[in-house]
């Protein structure tokens, strides 16, 4: 319970020393993937810094969730988007979606995937990069860590090509990103680890199968991987 309460803590110190950073930084920002389980913790932590925030949509269903929030509809597979509603913005944000890749499938599967993924982000700093009034920043988040594999050594970002279907997928999503660095913006490529929480991510669904005896340690009992809370 201490370290609970501890951890609790520290939390709460971090994002009350946090408030008011942004203001000055940046005042409009445009959030893609918003409604996945960090998205929503991060729309409410940019409304509480201040920021004018718009979400930038896929589904028009997704709107009866946030009907205060100012939506922009795009459609990435047609590339479908109005470069008017997004070019007075100085931070943008696109989470990709984690239910779009969670295993490697037939290779079919696997090249629907890259696809997908790279022509979302893809497309979205092409039309980033051909405004006239850049973004300051784009951050993009890709899949949870880069090395999916049991390892038995350190594995850094260099060594990211020896870890399978989802280190490749991550890497061509920062490549993706091309257009809008040499439009000069500046990029940040953000990598999070699988999300534990009791009410989403990674951890609502691991009671079931242990509470049945259907999970544990596989035989190599080298599972390596990277969380967040």
């Amino acid at each position: 319970i201490e370290r609970m309460f501890a951890f609790r803590h520290e939390i709460t110190k971090q994002e009350l020393s946090s408030f008011g950073k942004l203001q000055g930084l940046f005042q409009k920002a445009l959030l893609a993937g918003s409604y996945g389980f960090i998205g929503r913790q991060l729309k409410s932590y940019l409304r509480s810094q201040g920021q004018q925030l718009s979400l930038l949509v896929s589904d028009p269903d997704h709107s009866r969730f946030d009907k205060d929030a100012a939506r922009i509809n795009w459609d990435s597979e047609n590339e479908v988007l109005d470069e008017r509603k997004i070019s007075d913005f100085d931070l943008v944000i696109h989470f990709a979606d984690p239910h779009k890749f969670c295993k490697p499938g037939k290779k079919a599967k696997d090249a629907a995937i890259r696809s997908s993924q790279n022509d979302e982000i893809g497309f979205l700093c092409r039309k980033l990069a051909g405004l006239s009034k850049k973004p300051k920043l784009v951050i993009s988040a890709s899949f949870s860590g880069c090395c999916c594999e049991p390892v038995d050594h350190s594995v850094e970002q260099n060594s990211i090509s020896e870890c399978g279907f989802q280190s490749e997928l991550c890497r061509k999503w920062q490549e993706a990103t091309d257009p809008a660095s040499k439009a000069g913006i500046r990029v940040v490529h953000l990598k999070l680890g699988f999300v534990i929480s009791a009410n989403a991510g990674e951890l609502s669904m691991m009671p079931m199968p242990f509470a049945s005896f259907g999970a544990g340690h596989n035989k190599e009992e080298l599972q390596a991987l990277n969380w967040l809370s």
